[in-house]
């Protein structure tokens, strides 16, 4: 019975070993500095000095647009974001799975390899490698990743670093601009064809005469979210920004913004971004008891509230004037709260006739089904 015991309490030690363990190409920590590319000589006057002896040990990967790989050559001092540079005296992993242990080298003013240690490399699935980094032994040391450099001014290339930089670019600049529309989307029901989803558009003018391509970025709060590239200015209107693209990892009330980059053909690499303003999407709630003391603000800021909508309820009428079914929405929606002994009465009525918005989220959302209702029954009896 004790031998028993003693064999079943030994299982449970080992499952919750094993159990313990974690993928290093699941899970790590993120290095994003092309500061630290061995080609970035270090500004003594304006640079911090990355100091990787403050460096938290363990796994890490590298996403920088200068490179991913770490040297396995002496890049030089003064290099890499800091003073000292930690290089690779070794070979990096080359099949999928496999791990190496490795040691690198602190160059200094006085040798190339003045102190050195061992750390792990794993290549994950993917071809991305992951490094069980260590804290430095040296302060103003920093691991270097990358060999490429910035493109000198007025050069521009897919990442806007080496190789490729080229001032070869369309020399016109573009006014880019958000803007909502409906657009088709997925057939939910063959009987009714398509869905129509609210998108976002990146408007800008064609250059008359020129077959430029044209790349076009969407942005969230400063978050790069999708990039259509390579596009023809007939196909312009595939770079969108749609719901799939962002339901899910962000809400409404976010800030959009797009970019464009042109190209003067399919081969060539793109100029310069050109950036929209900030689009503010979402449902803005504008009532008496905030207590707007200036007019003018409070106009400015209600012209922005009317703008940013999609003018649904036209748009509905518009595509159903030729089959004669054209909806007559009662669109009069108004929201009023004793709560506190205080009545809030929002503003912009003609949202709701026009737009068939509300200020109130909530209420937004109940218009939304209501409107969905009777787009059903009226339109599609």
């Amino acid at each position: 019975m004790f031998m028993h015991t003693v064999y079943i309490f030994f299982i449970f030690i080992q499952i919750d070993i094993t159990f313990g363990q974690t993928d290093p190409c699941e899970s790590y920590s993120t290095l994003d500095n092309v500061k630290r590319s061995a080609g970035y000589a270090l500004d003594l006057d304006n640079d911090i000095a990355i100091s990787d002896d403050r460096l938290d040990p363990g796994w890490y990967r590298i996403v920088s647009v200068a490179g991913e790989d770490m040297p396995t050559a002496a890049p030089g001092t003064f290099r890499c974001g800091s003073w000292y540079t930690i290089w690779l005296d070794g070979a990096l992993p080359t099949d999928v799975s496999s791990e190496v242990s490795q040691p690198v080298c602190v160059q200094t003013l006085i040798s190339e390899c003045q102190s050195t240690w061992n750390i792990d490399i794993r290549r994950c699935a993917g071809g991305f490698l992951v490094y069980n980094l260590l804290s430095s032994q040296l302060t103003k040391s920093a691991y270097c990743f990358g060999t490429e450099v910035k493109c000198p001014d007025g050069e521009y290339s897919e990442t806007g670093y080496s190789p490729g930089c080229s001032a070869d670019v369309p020399p016109e600049t573009f006014v880019s601009l958000v803007q909502t529309e409906l657009a088709e989307g997925a057939t939910l029901n063959p009987a009714l064809g398509p869905s129509l989803e609210p998108v976002f558009k990146c408007s800008f003018t064609e250059v008359a005469g020129q077959a430029y391509v044209y790349d076009v970025y969407w942005f969230i709060n400063d978050q790069s979210v999708v990039t259509h590239r390579r596009l023809e200015f007939p196909n312009i209107g595939q770079a969108l920004l749609r719901p799939n693209d962002w339901v899910g990892n962000y809400q409404m009330n976010m800030v959009v913004k797009c970019a464009v980059r042109a190209r003067l053909d399919a081969n060539s690499v793109p100029g310069p971004y050109f950036y929209s303003d900030l689009f503010e999407a979402g449902v803005k709630r504008w009532n008496r008891s905030q207590g707007h003391k200036n007019p003018d603000i409070f106009s400015e800021d209600d012209q922005t509230l009317q703008n940013q909508f999609i003018p649904l309820n036209t748009f509905i009428q518009e595509i159903n004037q030729s089959a004669e079914k054209s909806p007559k929405f009662d669109l009069d929606i108004r929201e009023t709260s004793k709560r506190k002994g205080g009545t809030d009465e929002y503003y912009n009525f003609n949202l709701y006739r026009t737009d068939g918005v509300h200020p109130n989220l909530l209420l937004a959302k109940l218009w939304m089904r209501r409107i969905a209702t009777k787009i059903l029954h009226q339109c599609y009896r």
